[in-house]
């Protein structure tokens, strides 16, 4: 019930010029379940096929493409992201090929495919004007600064408070002791990385203590989350951001890039040495290589994470890589669930069932996989080039602190894809449409002034 009342207020808002801004800040919040503070059983209604919270928002751009289709069918704005464009005509025809030739369930090929036309919610962005986008993500910022808040309470009284967005919602509390006795919660909020840019390096965003009030909640959840892969990719993004703004000289550079790295270690000694055992893994995995006997051989139970991500992905890519048409456009649009999906026999996979049976397609550890499953070499290439298309646009007007954030918080999303599935996912997806909508007004002010 409460994601079709945030439905309800969103098409309220969309309609008043005057506060506009307020409903695309509640298809976020409908995107992450109330910024992962909403019991998921109150945004769902499975009877009305609402299965996921961020239905409501494809139920919201639905709605408005019948009630203002000119949103939606603009040439001007579909010539200015072509790379937009060309994607969504590849979904389409990955979308024809997993249904006649894949043989994949039309109703499994079209809930992953829905997963992915988020990436349209561009055109709906474009339709707020450059202040109102910021004021979108100033709003952004205050909630999800407040989830980290609770995210790191979680630590102290080691309840689970957040929705896990990533892992479909799992009601349990999901946490990891590790060496050092700190628990590990897998509820980060999501929009955590983009944020704690902001607050680094807008100065107008907040001020004084408030200011850094949130950067210290914010810096502490990714650093009470233990993921080794998002501490690093944020200490790279730093580090280019001040060669980036700063111009600094060599001699400033290296020694940035020494403090940096003696921090990551003193957390890797706090954090029980998670860092140096998951360059050990992989360094080990890379020396004494992998065939397909050790392949179909290995034990799950006996690996580390990143051996386990390497092996998943590799084990995937093997398969697709022996047929060309699965080589060129995957296996398809499909998920655990589906006929096709049972058909496979991966030995490495996600997590397993109460029969112990393996996941084949579905998994939240490495999003390449699940993206090559999907789309093969040639689709993956195309969704790529949007990401790319991205970071050049962003960076072209580095001179503005939203997109210099935009422009990291990509580059961070490449960093953490070999441990995570944000780079493809709903979250992330939009608010790079976002941050793209705001590109375009920007030059479109730009090119006004002139």
């Amino acid at each position: 019930m409460a994601g079709l009342i945030i439905l309800l207020l969103a098409l309220y808002f969309y309609f008043d010029q005057a506060k506009k801004y307020l409903s695309i800040f509640f298809l976020f919040a409908l995107l992450t379940a109330g910024f992962q503070f909403i019991p998921v059983q109150l945004m769902i209604l499975p009877a009305l096929g609402i299965g996921k919270s961020y239905d409501w928002m494809l139920i919201f751009m639905g709605i408005i493409l019948c009630v203002k289709p000119a949103t939606f069918l603009q040439a001007s704005l579909w010539k200015e992201f072509t790379h937009v464009k060309i994607f969504f005509l590849v979904l389409l025809g990955l979308l024809f090929y997993s249904i006649y030739i894949q043989n994949i369930e039309l109703s499994i090929s079209v809930r992953v495919f829905r997963n992915f036309i988020f990436i349209l919610s561009v055109f709906l962005f474009c339709s707020l004007q450059r202040t109102e986008i910021d004021k979108v993500f100033r709003l952004i910022v205050y909630f999800t600064s407040v989830g980290a808040f609770v995210y790191c309470i979680q630590n102290v009284i080691h309840v689970s408070l957040l929705n896990t967005v990533l892992d479909d919602y799992q009601p349990s509390v999901m946490e990891m002791q590790v060496n050092s006795g700190i628990a590990r919660y897998y509820n980060l909020p999501v929009y955590v990385v983009p944020v704690l840019f902001f607050l680094l390096f807008d100065k107008n965003l907040l001020t004084g203590k408030l200011k850094w009030i949130c950067v210290s909640a914010n810096g502490l959840a990714i650093v009470f989350s233990q993921h080794r892969n998002l501490l690093i990719s944020i200490l790279v993004c730093l580090v280019i951001y001040y060669v980036i703004r700063h111009r600094v000289s060599f001699g400033k550079l290296a020694l940035v890039s020494i403090l940096s790295f003696i921090s990551l270690f003193a957390l890797d000694s706090v954090l029980g040495n998670r860092f140096s055992e998951g360059f050990s893994d992989i360094r080990g995995v890379f020396t004494n290589g992998l065939n397909e006997n050790e392949l179909m051989a290995a034990n799950m139970a006996d690996m580390s994470t990143s051996e386990f991500r390497f092996y998943l992905f590799y084990e995937r890519w093997n398969y697709i890589s022996k047929d060309i048409l699965h080589s060129l456009f995957g296996i398809g649009l499909v998920t655990e669930d589906s006929r096709v999906a049972r058909s496979l026999s991966f030995n490495v996979g996600g997590a397993t069932d109460d029969t112990g049976t393996i996941s084949q397609v579905d998994t939240s550890d490495i999003a390449w996989a699940p993206l090559i499953i999907y789309f093969g070499i040639a689709g993956s290439i195309v969704f790529l080039s949007v990401y790319f298309n991205l970071l050049k646009r962003f960076y072209q007007y580095r001179s503005d602190t939203t997109m210099i954030v935009g422009f990291l918080f990509v580059i961070s999303l490449f960093f953490t894809s070999f441990y995570s599935i944000l780079l493809i996912s709903q979250f992330s997806i939009s608010v790079l449409m976002l941050f793209a909508a705001y590109q375009y007004k920007l030059k479109s002010d730009t090119t006004n002034d002139f």
